[in-house]
């Protein structure tokens, strides 16, 4: 009883601390929540060095602050409902049948930098212990490069909202477009994830383990399907309907064991924008979904303890690297539909933003072991480089007089 209420009251800080800090300063809530975890992942050490002792928490150097039996279903539930919030914003109902060309190629682009992350990040780990130098992928070249990947095709839908909303885009066909093929390629990513995550924890019988995996995520996504097609039964201004299927979707996550990740991100988009509007307008709901989302990124920045590292270099190459092929890859796909160069240049960009899905991807990674410390801060660091790049390159452009 001891521990939870030092976690409860440790974490209701957390949030206090995120909140002034962010109206202060005016600070990314992602990147402020970060920071105040990791503090007080720092306090708390101090504390547990010191005469007092705080029941529940770990000693310095013995591992998180607080034992993962305790965080770990909070951050499960902080998960899947930032991931909801995320899906439930995905602009279905505005996208007209003329974007589909370019959000096709907005894809590819991202299959392309896909495949082409391969080709660039697979041979460097091949070469001897360079994996296991950088403590990514337990030293399995393969699984190296996926994760490096995933991370690099990874494109944030949070992020992307905000960025259009402040430069007064989000009624632009850039913002459909972007928005829409972001949610596609990160519901690829999410599979791919799900599916690599539990292989990994598995030492034999891959192949039985794939067609169990595969098999959930069918009848979960089957599931979906069905329900998103009986929403539109529900009477006309009636979102509470929707929230029936909502539950399912979770009930059936958590039996199929899909992952908080997946299993948010669909019922979000179940949920609907109209749905999401309609839970913004009953300010507890809404203020409960939005806390639980900072508090996950305060779990994030609480795991990393006192160990904080920083590999310059290795962050430089990283970002260089990956945004070049990013870039480069969607500036490719986009190019035989005969834009405006600023116009092909502004989608380039825009697809290339990591921020909350890529901290997201890296924190799932680092948590199960895939990726040591090192990495996973370069992670956060890209993803929250490649938004800030994004926002100043579009108001730069002048993307929002552009024609799309």
């Amino acid at each position: 009883m001891g521990t939870t209420v030092v976690f409860a009251a440790a974490m209701l800080a957390a949030l206090v601390a995120v909140e002034v800090v962010h109206r202060r300063l005016g600070l990314q809530v992602i990147v402020t929540a970060i920071v105040c975890g990791y503090v007080l992942g720092v306090a708390l050490g101090g504390v547990a060095l010191g005469a007092l002792q705080l029941p529940g928490l770990v000693a310095p150097g013995e591992g998180p602050v607080f034992a993962r039996e305790l965080t770990d279903p909070v951050t499960t539930v902080a998960l899947a409902l930032l991931m909801f919030s995320a899906g439930a914003q995905i602009p279905f109902e505005t996208t007209q049948g003329r974007d589909a060309d370019m959000i096709l190629r907005l894809v590819a682009g991202t299959g392309i930098a896909f495949v082409a992350s391969f080709a660039v990040f697979g041979p460097l780990f091949l070469q001897p212990d360079i994996g296991a130098a950088l403590d990514i992928g337990a030293g399995d070249p393969f699984r190296a490069t996926l994760i490096v990947a995933l991370c690099t095709f990874v494109t944030s839908l949070p992020f992307l909202t905000k960025i259009f909303q402040s430069l007064g885009m989000l009624r632009t066909g850039i913002c459909r477009n972007v928005l829409m093929a972001s949610c596609i390629g990160d519901v690829f990513v999410y599979v791919a994830t799900t599916v690599f995550i539990g292989l990994a924890t598995v030492s034999d019988g891959w192949t039985s383990q794939i067609a169990i995996r595969l098999t959930q995520l069918a009848l979960f996504i089957g599931l979906f399907a069905i329900l998103f097609r009986l929403r539109q039964g529900r009477p006309p201004r009636a979102e509470a309907w929707l929230l029936p299927g909502v539950a399912a979707l979770a009930a059936a996550g958590a039996a199929l064991d899909i992952g908080a990740m997946l299993t948010g991100l669909f019922a979000g988009m179940y949920f609907g924008d109209r749905g999401w509007r309609w839970l913004l307008a009953r300010r507890f709901s809404a203020g409960v979904v939005s806390q639980m989302g900072t508090l996950y990124f305060v779990l994030v920045g609480l795991s990393l303890t006192t160990q904080l590292r920083f590999d310059v270099l290795l962050f430089a190459v990283f970002l260089t690297l990956s945004s070049a092929i990013k870039f480069v890859s969607v500036l490719v796909a986009v190019a035989p539909a005969g834009l405006h160069t600023r116009s092909a240049l502004c989608y380039a960009m825009a697809m290339n933003t990591r921020g909350g899905p890529g901290i997201v991807l890296g924190s799932i990674f680092f948590m199960n072991g895939l990726i040591g410390q090192d990495f996973f801060i370069v992670l956060i660091m890209t993803s929250i480089v490649t938004a800030m790049m994004t926002e100043v390159f579009l108001k730069r452009m002048g993307a929002a007089r552009l024609e799309w």
